[in-house]
């Protein structure tokens, strides 16, 4: 039978899911406005400029969205080593 996780391992697999859902959200509206940006022809050149700006935009937010999926991998990974420590301790006490 599996021992019961503690309360702060429950925590933070909360956060860690948090975060690497927001980043994915992130990551996946920045793809999807890319991929509109690649399918648009600018008229002229400035419109060309302000799509070059658009696309330095979109590539720093799918850059964020990637390093906050990757704070939310390492917040699972902190959990379940918070977890086992925890019952580990609770087992050699109790």
């Amino acid at each position: 039978m599996a021992r019961p996780v503690p309360r702060l391992g429950r925590i933070l697999d909360l956060v860690g899911v948090g975060f690497f859902l927001v980043g994915g959200a992130l990551y996946g509206w920045a793809w999807l406005q890319l991929q509109g940006l690649a399918a648009e022809q600018p008229l002229s050149e400035g419109l060309g400029f302000a799509a070059l700006q658009r696309f330095v935009h979109l590539s720093r937010l799918s850059r964020i969205g990637l390093i906050l999926m990757a704070v939310g991998a390492a917040f699972a990974v902190v959990a379940a080593v918070t977890a086992r420590l925890l019952r580990d301790r609770e087992s050699t006490s109790g």
